[in-house]
């Protein structure tokens, strides 16, 4: 059960017959076919601003979560709600302990 395998040489034109290419796919250069593309390059990146958890803000301030949670309801603490959870911008954090208002 050996088949036959046909080698193409670019250098010299193949037997007419099943396996022929046409003149425009001959030219072609086909070396990086299968091969991904390398990745464009977006420039410089903006920084992502930091999204904390609940847990990881009442860690940092030393409280409880139910705390943090209060805070975000009575909107002394800015949130952002993805879907059904909630992140604390570092930043709003950061304006908290600043401004010292906590109620």
């Amino acid at each position: 059960m050996s088949r036959s395998r046909r080698i193409f040489d670019p250098q010299t034109p193949p037997n007419t017959g099943v396996g022929v290419l046409p003149d425009w796919l001959r030219s072609r250069d086909v070396s990086s076919v299968g091969r991904p593309k390398p990745p464009a390059d977006p420039g410089p990146a903006a920084p992502q601003p930091t999204l904390l958890t609940i847990p990881d803000v009442a860690e940092r301030l030393q409280v409880s979560t139910r705390t943090v949670s209060r805070w975000i309801a009575a909107e002394t603490l800015t949130s952002v709600r993805i879907g059904r959870v909630v992140r604390v911008p570092a930043e709003a954090l950061d304006a908290l302990v600043r401004s010292g208002k906590f109620s």
